[in-house]
């Protein structure tokens, strides 16, 4: 993700680069897709190669937000988490750099395609909404 471009967060954007120490993909792992600056939790569902290329097919997760009765750090909301198996898919490639990188299969070319989407923080699962916007 490109700062000022691809995202207006820098904590989005720093989570999108850390591609250092990256945990291995398996089904199952929870992620959090990076947009412009929000974050939003989903698993993991499907891996698989096309040609040396890896490919993950993620889902979104319901949430809900639940009042902490002793907040810290000015963090007043926890959210709990749940699969959602009839949620909306999206599907990411491993790009040349080791960063995962928002795709789309064209019919018309057959080939697999960049599209608009934000990044990637691998394992872990959150939910952040920018009160700004």
């Amino acid at each position: 993700m490109k700062l000022g471009t691809e995202t207006g967060s820098l904590v989005n954007h720093m989570h999108s680069m850390a591609i250092i120490g990256q945990p291995e993909v398996y089904v199952g792992m929870p992620v959090t897709m990076l947009s412009w600056s929000d974050r939003h939790p989903a698993t993991v569902i499907q891996l698989f190669k096309v040609g040396k290329s890896i490919i993950m097919r993620i889902q979104a997760d319901n949430y809900q937000a639940v009042p902490r009765d002793n907040p810290q750090y000015g963090d007043h909301i926890e959210y709990i988490f749940t699969p959602n198996t009839g949620n909306c898919t999206h599907t990411y490639k491993k790009n040349s750099e080791g960063r995962w990188c928002q795709v789309y299969f064209n019919e018309e070319t057959k080939r697999w395609v960049k599209g608009g989407g934000g990044g990637l923080w691998l394992g872990v699962r959150e939910k952040y909404h920018d009160p700004h916007f």
